[in-house]
């Protein structure tokens, strides 16, 4: 049995020519062999000093019950809202990916796919929201929380940005990061629940079902720096549906199709959340499975993509939909 070769600078990674500018890493066999002198990332950053974490904000406890309701109830405006957002952008990618050479192809595909999943994971967002507001208010008086924010919060206390309606550009993917930035936007809305919760206003289950809330915005957050990566390696005119910020006018028919086939859906979820469970159960049922498929808004999103529009939902004149703003 031969002996396994032995990794040097020679015949391993290229050395860096004397007098370049070129940033100096570490060779491949300098990581295999002395892997226990790398410094531990933390937070996305190399640690030398032993790490302090940095002090949680603390958030206050709303006042009374009506002021946490009425949070809650923007908040799932906000999921609402930001999904509506993802969904535009994320359709806004080039869908004929046969035609893109690699890394494009391998890159875009990636990031639809985690685009979409976050929009989705968006939805279910909104029902434990609800799931809180039936369980907070008081007996006979829960409504469900339907309503599109109008603004969503962004990175820095007390500012808003309005809905948009944006292609995945360099900008729109860095707002997303923002919005979904641990503790400081969406997080924050429910630290400030929670904290009341924690206080002695929910049940142990309800601080746990805020607590995962929290938890997957941060996962929102670290994939929406994983989409800036992979797209940042492009231009994007080379992964965007071509047409990009055209709207599309208001007499186009798949357009009309896909507003329809959302209000569908949120009618659906008000009577089967307003029925609760287990008399609401079928209607949340079709309501999820109205989201999918081609007969569903999925379908109606790739229906104005394949025209080159960009998609965008009007505002919903009925009154349990009609746009919310914050408290």
């Amino acid at each position: 049995m031969t002996a396994p070769p032995v990794v040097t600078v020679a015949n391993g990674s290229p050395s860096v020519p004397a007098g370049s500018s070129a940033v100096l890493e570490m060779q491949h066999h300098e990581i295999n062999r002395s892997w226990q002198l790398l410094n531990f990332v933390l937070e996305r950053r190399e640690r030398i000093a032993p790490y302090q974490p940095p002090a949680a904000p603390k958030a206050q406890p709303f006042p009374d019950t009506a002021a946490l309701l009425a949070q809650l109830r923007y908040g799932a405006g906000v999921e609402l809202a930001v999904m509506l957002e993802y969904l535009t952008a994320a359709w806004s990618l080039r869908h004929d990916l046969g035609g893109l050479p690699q890394p494009l192809r391998d890159d875009v595909c990636a990031a639809f796919a985690e685009i979409r999943r976050i929009a989705i994971g968006e939805m279910r967002h909104v029902r434990t929201v609800n799931d809180l507001l039936a369980g907070l208010s008081p007996a006979g008086t829960f409504e469900p929380a339907l309503a599109v924010a109008a603004e969503i919060p962004l990175g820095r206390a007390g500012e808003f940005q309005p809905l948009m309606f944006r292609a995945a550009e360099p900008a729109t993917i860095a707002d997303f990061i923002a919005i979904e930035a641990p503790s400081q936007s969406v997080d924050g809305l429910y630290g400030w629940v929670f904290e009341t919760l924690v206080q002695g206003a929910g049940s142990e289950e309800q601080i746990r079902s805020v607590r995962a809330l929290m938890s997957e915005g941060g996962d929102h957050f670290q994939t929406f720096i994983f989409v800036q990566e992979w797209l940042s390696r492009h231009t994007p005119s080379a992964y965007l549906v071509k047409g990009g910020p055209a709207a599309p006018p208001e007499n186009d028919t798949e357009h009309k199709i896909l507003q329809q086939r959302f209000v569908g859906v949120l009618t659906s979820l008000y009577e089967g959340y307003k029925a609760g469970i287990p008399g609401g159960a079928g209607t949340i049922d079709a309501a999820r499975n109205a989201m999918l498929g081609q007969g569903g808004i999925e379908g109606a999103l790739d229906a104005v993509a394949a025209k080159g529009l960009l998609l965008k939902f009007d505002p919903i004149a009925d009154p349990r939909f009609a746009p919310i703003h914050h408290p």
